[in-house]
């Protein structure tokens, strides 16, 4: 977890599911996720200046490791896969969304 922290999982003093500590683009997750109902994708490389610095990192990552969770997830009949975003999808603009 590069730029996240892990308390964040914690919801009223009780871990919140099951916390992979691994690189998305790895055939592990196909292991990781036998059993799950459901999994929660927030990996990927978000901050700007990382992507701007590492563009192809960050397209390998964020594209093809996405592509991955989702392919270990069919593998595993995952009921539903929820895709977290970043905030820069919303840099420079003034209205955000409610």
């Amino acid at each position: 977890m590069s730029f996240g922290h892990e308390d964040n999982l914690v919801i009223n003093g009780e871990r919140f599911g099951t916390f992979i500590r691994e690189d998305i683009r790895s055939d592990n997750l196909v292991k990781h996720f036998k059993g799950m109902d459901y999994v929660f994708h927030f990996a990927g490389i978000a901050p700007l200046p990382n992507c701007q610095e590492n563009p192809y990192e960050a397209i390998d990552v964020n594209v093809a490791g996405t592509a991955n969770v989702l392919e270990a997830a069919r593998r595993n009949n995952v009921k539903r896969v929820v895709f977290a975003s970043t905030s820069a999808i919303y840099e420079n603009n003034k209205a955000f969304p409610c």
